[in-house]
């Protein structure tokens, strides 16, 4: 599932959700990132589930077509609240009734726009229009640009209204009907009109939206990017993050503390046994056994009980005697005792021996001798070494976050905003260290001092332990960093490390320490072979030193027999010892496991792209003509985007996802690029973005220079990413959940090299004009987590866009916003006079049509189309396309029948028919303008036409973009 795109996961959200058969289905957007052929796929599918097998449905959408086609009831809803309900075709014939009184410049009806050859001709066109419609809308904008509403309930006129227009001889006359875009963008009139008193910025100015272009647009000097601030603010950010994720702070910061603090607490409430006793001593008085009789006696009694277990010293001296006389037996009589009782028997002894050699005046007393045991048997060796290491257990979950940033794109977004991978690993080096190590340090340092652990005793222990300490540190965390790869998703890095590190830091140590404390010597040996061995990990080296130097007092002690004898700097630093080896091996792990990561977040695409062999790039030759021409651009283009036979094939795939792709885009262009749900488009934007590595073709990113060096086989991609030379939008947003969208943008102008701290500062001229071009003011101190859908992907947008670079790449920039919104990011990307060159992919057709230069359709991992919108239309539109809403019980055939018998036997072709809608396609007749056609089709639906076929209501246009992309779709996979 990893592998899908983006329409495809949606495909298979939607399949789950209709598992089981529910009755009432509840779909959140469910055809967004799908592509418009996929969609109406989705669309047969929920008709069927409505009408077919009587299912309830309530849905949300951005797409107005969408709503248009697949709703029995359409609720408009804003600021929470519903100010609109009702069908389609209602609440198009009250849009002026949608919004406040004179707010709305939307009347229901048709649109008629065209470009007239001067003011004077377009004011003619306009006075003869009202003289037959006399209530017709002007809503032109320029002095040239013509665009007038017909009302509804006047569609006899249209065609003599047509007739007026194209009398002018106007190159572009276009008719189109009131939509339900037009509806829900009357209903946010009220919003546009006050969103400059709610867009508020640090210091917010008043400027014509013009000047808000030009000033996003605008080449940004003086840029100044600093590593090192780069890397603290990154890093100041990172733990932003944690901190107001309570249970992640909790389990990174304060959990380590505690398990230190519990470490040493137990080193200072669990005596250490074993290192050298001194039995206490047992005085066997004669008189404590005999009262002073040198006569032999049968001893009983209490001396003899379980009691004398428990205070055996009370009884030395004041010992009851027993009453029988014992003279009648032999010299070599039988001594009884308890054999329950553990003292019984040499305390019999005792007896029998003072008693007889009290004739002599000889005492015997049981004193033995101090002695050392040969093996350390210390359970503090255990658990104080055990417990200060968890205190850096998640110091190693740096590798879950570094997979997280991965799966959501976050590392490339950074690098391409000039931050490299290896200095966002550093970053997070550093927030490890100043917001985790540094603190728990210090807890350790005062804790160890505090309970008077020998960690920190003297001879060079301290001094030792500290060295342990950092070393362990710096060697963990590039440690940890060098397994990253070994997880694909962040998913699956959070579900399986921490088990995995936990086990194999604690389970290890475990054996190791019990293997070294057996009696058996060979025993001993194995633990201390594994335990060597074992240090390579760093947390396990951490344990293993603290043992060594919680145990040197008592090797010390065995070496001169001698208890307490003092530590010198040389036992603590003798190799034979074992302290110094752990903090050399942490030493020498750092070193190894630093260099891995550098050799992980190496350059490769660059190092390929140089040693690539000519016939590696070369493909074959299109037949299409305009497929041809984007190879000439491509080798043409000398500054952009140039693309020469760029081609991905995964491992164990039969289909490469990307073949050879050319394309050339330079400044103030923008390709488009137009696909079906697996394409190759969100391919092409990750090789050309590094995250995935090309298996042949050659591409030229940026300026003249940075063409010129790749010609020269010297281009370095990282390089060209460190320049902010290119600026991403991804299909997914790539942002911090728990950051807000100044703090996002504080980040980016930091990477950037970009100063708001001044007002005046054109640095912050140009911020403030990306904030108030997509609306961000209100949003500002909002968490990303908090925003809805559309506006994530203005803020990833808004990043992409800080610092002007000279390539801009967006994947499906608009997703998820309402049509509103998208018309602001198309006049945000649209404008300007400077514009970098865009390589945009897209489901929108719209879209397409308002951002393009060019448009390229890609299919099965081709470009099979390339050209302007107008030529695609020449190329592939000859037809004129009527949408039609039909009574109950009429059909599509019957109006293409009715068509094709009006138009003397034109082949009309059905497009669609369900729902009561139906699409019909008819040719544009010989000798016909396609304005001309229209009129003529008006004159036939307003005659018997309309009635015969049970037509409530209908829209004649020219085919499509999206239409022709459908049937090029069709064609392709039929």
């Amino acid at each position: 599932v990893s592998t899908y795109s983006g329409g495809m996961k949606r495909k298979l959200s939607l399949a789950i959700s209709l598992l089981g058969d529910p009755d009432y289905i509840l779909l959140d957007e469910p055809s967004a990132g799908m592509d418009p052929y996929s969609r109406r796929s989705m669309w047969d599918v929920i008709l069927k589930l409505a009408h077919n097998d009587g299912k309830t449905i309530i849905m949300t959408t951005h797409f107005m077509d969408e709503a248009d086609m697949l709703s029995d009831r359409i609720a408009i809803m804003r600021h929470g609240q519903l100010i609109a309900y009702g069908s389609s075709l209602f609440l198009k014939y009250n849009i002026n009734h949608l919004t406040s009184e004179g707010s709305s410049t939307t009347t229901g009806g048709y649109t008629i726009t065209a470009t007239c050859s001067s003011s004077e001709d377009r004011s003619k066109v306009l006075k003869q229009l009202r003289a037959i419609i006399p209530n017709v809308t002007d809503t032109s904008a320029g002095d040239k640009d013509l665009s007038v509403q017909l009302p509804l309930g006047a569609e006899k006129l249209y065609a003599d209204a047509l007739s007026i227009v194209n009398a002018t001889g106007a190159p572009d006359v276009t008719i189109g009907l009131t939509s339900l875009e037009d509806v829900f963008l009357a209903t946010v009139q009220d919003d546009e009109l006050h969103g400059a008193v709610d867009s508020v910025t640090e210091s917010p100015t008043t400027e014509s939206s013009l000047d808000t272009q030009n000033r996003i647009w605008q080449k940004v000097d003086n840029k100044k990017p600093s590593r090192f601030r780069s890397v603290v603010q990154l890093a100041k950010f990172t733990f932003l993050t944690e901190f107001r994720t309570r249970s992640v702070f909790l389990f990174n910061c304060v959990l380590p503390i505690i398990f230190i603090l519990v470490g040493f607490i137990l080193s200072y409430v669990i005596s250490p046994k074993g290192s050298v006793e001194t039995p206490p001593s047992l005085d066997l008085l004669p008189s404590a056994i005999t009262l002073g009789s040198t006569d032999p006696f049968y001893v009983q009694g209490d001396a003899f009980s379980p009691s004398a277990l428990g205070a055996p010293l009370r009884w030395t001296s004041s010992l009851p005697s027993g009453g029988h006389l014992l003279a009648n037996y032999e010299s070599n009589g039988t001594l009884q005792y308890d054999p329950n009782i553990v003292s019984s028997l040499p305390l019999s002894l005792s007896a029998m021996t003072n008693s007889t050699l009290s004739n002599f005046s000889v005492s015997v007393s049981n004193s033995p001798l101090p002695y050392v045991k040969s093996v350390l048997v210390d359970i503090t060796q255990l658990l104080v070494p055990m417990f200060t290491m968890m205190g850096f257990i998640p110091y190693a979950y740096v590798v879950i976050r570094i997979a997280r940033w991965k799966d959501d794109h976050i590392i490339t977004q950074l690098k391409l905003m000039g931050m490299p991978v290896r200095l966002q690993y550093l970053a997070l080096f550093v927030q490890r260290l100043l917001f985790g190590f540094l603190p728990a340090f210090a807890v350790i340092l005062i804790a160890a001092g505090g309970f008077g652990s020998e960690l920190l005793g003297d001879g060079g222990r301290w001094f030792a332990y500290i060295m342990l300490v950092i070393t362990t540190f710096f060697a963990l965390i590039p440690f940890a960093m060098m397994l990253a790869p070994l997880f694909k998703t962040g998913r699956q890095a959070s579900d399986s490390f921490p088990l995995m590190w936990n086990c194999l830091s604690i389970i290890p140590y475990i054996i190791i320490w019990i293997l070294s404390t057996n009696s058996a010597e060979s025993t001993r040996n194995i633990g201390e072979i594994l335990g060597n061995i074992m240090t390579i990990i760093p947390t396990l080296a951490y344990q293993r030193g603290s043992q060594e130097i919680l145990s040197l007092q008592f090797v010390v002690d065995r070496a001169s027999g001698m208890e307490g004898s003092p530590v010198e700097w040389s036992d603590t630093f003798d190799p034979n010892n074992g302290v110094l080896t752990p903090i050399l091996v942490n030493v020498g792990m750092f070193i190894a496991s630093t260099c891995v990561v550098w050799y992980q977040t190496r350059d490769v695409i660059s190092k390929q792209m140089k040693n690539r062999k000519r016939q590696d790039t070369l493909g074959g030759i299109p037949e299409s003509k305009d497929l041809l021409e984007e190879i000439i651009r491509a080798d043409e283009t000398k500054e952009g985007i140039a693309v020469r036979n760029l081609t991905k094939r995964y491992p164990n795939q039969k289909k490469a996802a990307v073949k050879d792709l050319n394309m050339g885009v330079s400044p103030s262009e923008a390709l488009v690029l137009l696909g079906p749900n697996g394409a190759g488009k969100t391919t092409t934007m990750k090789m050309l973005t590094g995250e995935e590595v090309p298996t042949a073709g050659t591409m030229k990113l940026g300026s003249r220079e940075d063409f010129h060096a790749a010609e020269q086989k010297n281009l370095d991609i990282n390089d060209l990413y460190r320049r902010q030379v290119c600026g991403y939008c991804p299909q997914f947003d790539a942002l911090f959940p728990e950051l807000t969208v100044k703090e996002h943008l504080r980040l980016g102008c930091t990477l950037k090299g970009l100063s708001t701290r001044s007002a005046v500062s054109s640095h912050k001229a140009h911020v403030d004009a990306i904030v108030t071009a997509l609306n961000l003011g209100p949003y500002l101190n909002t968490l990303s987590e908090k925003l809805s859908g559309g506006n994530r992907r203005k803020l990833s947008l808004a990043l992409a866009m800080l610092g002007n670079p000279c390539v801009l790449f967006l994947d499906e920039p608009s997703t998820g916003m309402d049509p509103s919104a998208k018309r602001s990011v198309w006049k945000a990307l649209g404008g300007g006079s400077a514009r970098p060159a865009m390589l945009i992919s897209t489901h929108y057709m719209d879209e397409a049509t308002a951002l393009s230069t060019r448009i390229g359709i890609m299919i099965n991992g081709q470009l099979r189309v390339v050209g302007a919108v107008s030529e695609l239309a020449t190329r592939f539109s000859r037809d004129v396309s009527i949408e039609a809403s039909l009574s109950p019980g009429r059909s599509a055939s019957d109006l293409a029948s009715a068509l094709s018998t009006a138009l003397d036997g034109a082949n009309v072709v059905v497009i669609e028919d369900f729902n009561h809608t139906a699409t019909v396609q008819v040719p544009i007749s010989d000798g016909l303008t396609p304005t001309e056609e229209i009129a003529e089709l008006f004159r036939i639906m307003e005659g018997s036409l309309k009635e015969q076929c049970g037509v409530v209501y209908y829209n004649l246009k020219l085919m499509s973009l999206e239409q022709i992309f459908i049937n090029l779709v069709r064609e392709q996979r039929q």
